[in-house]
Parts: structure tokens; sequence; C-alpha cells
């Protein structure tokens, strides 16, 4: 590899690296957090020597973050809620909500999501992983 490439590949490694610590930042609020990601953005179509490579490594890191705050369930994640409600319901014997009839999840059912949830998030912790070893 010539040192032209090992400069573009460190280049967008540090926009993607700027990015993650962005958004794993747990003092930002959110309004700050996407201020900085679109100012992150625009310095890369301004000043990166890779601009549209560098905004899409920006992108990435974005959409990976959206998939894992989506998908891994919080510690509160038995407070959800729809899993609260659906909970409470069942304790008090109904199998269907008394408001809108439709029919209430069982707890193995909750469970199987929520299994199916920390499954995603691993599978997503992986691939993360895998992108930046």
């Amino acid at each position: 590899m010539d040192d032209q490439a090992r400069d573009d590949l460190k280049e967008l490694d540090d926009y993607r690296v700027a990015a993650r610590t962005l958004l794993r930042d747990e003092h930002l609020t959110e309004p700050i957090r996407q201020r900085a990601l679109l100012r992150l953005v625009r310095r890369a179509q301004g000043e990166a020597r890779l601009p549209d490579q560098c905004v899409r490594a920006v992108e990435a890191e974005v959409a990976l973050d959206f998939d894992r705050r989506f998908a891994e369930p919080s510690e509160a994640s038995s407070l959800d809620p729809y899993r609260r409600a659906h909970l409470a319901l069942r304790t008090e014997g109904y199998s269907s909500c008394p408001t809108c009839h439709s029919r209430l999840a069982t707890r193995e059912e909750l469970d199987r999501e929520s299994a199916a949830m920390r499954a995603e998030a691993e599978r997503l912790r992986r691939a993360e992983d895998a992108i930046h070893e």
C-alpha cells in the first residue's frame, strides 16, 4: 500500500472515529450532538481529500449507532410501556386489551422478543467490531 492510500484510509478512519466519539458522548444533548455531526459532515465536504467517502463514513457510523441503540435492549427494557401494559393486563386475567380488544402478548412472546432484540444487538456489535478491526 502506498503512502497516499494509507493517508486516505487514515482520513476515512479519522472521520469515523470522530463521528463515533460524538455519537457515544453521554454528556452531549441530542441537539448539540446533531449540530456537531452536521459540522463534521460539512468539514468533510469542504476539507477532506475524499469528501464523498468521508461523508459516507460519518453516515455509516450514524446508521450503526442508530441500529445499535434501537436494537439493543436497555436495562429499562423491562419498564417498556408496551411490555408493562401487556404484563399488567395479563396479570389481571385479560387475554385481550379491554379498550381496543387487540390480543395481548404472553410473557413467553415478550421474552422471545427481548431475546431476539439481544441477539440482534450482539450481531450489530460483532459487525461493528469487524469494521473497526
